[in-house]
């Protein structure tokens, strides 16, 4: 599921997952009473993960760029929301549109 690897530039998938999601996280550190509600990627769990998916899951290894820059973000996100007292919630979704 998810972007196909082959078609991306590691760098600019870093700058726009990562960087991009850590400028937000800044601001909304001030806003204790925000909730954060951020899209993620189902390719977060790569192609070993047992089948059917579960967010309980602890051994998570995405095999792409796509998906370590996701789950990257997704641990930002409750690093962030521990340390500032934030409340978040992380969606992962499957193919939302496209051929595939």
């Amino acid at each position: 599921s998810g972007v196909r690897g082959h078609d991306l530039d590691g760098a600019a998938v870093m700058e726009n997952n990562v960087e991009c999601f850590v400028t937000l996280l800044d601001v909304l550190k001030n806003y204790k009473d925000t909730k954060l509600v951020y899209g993620s990627s189902a390719g977060v769990y790569g192609s070993s993960s047992p089948l059917p998916f579960s967010p309980s899951h602890h051994e998570i290894q995405p095999d792409t760029i796509e998906g370590l820059s996701k789950r990257t973000a997704e641990l930002l996100a409750q690093g962030y929301c521990k340390e500032y007292g934030l409340m978040q919630v992380g969606l992962r979704f499957f193919t939302v549109y496209g051929p595939w």
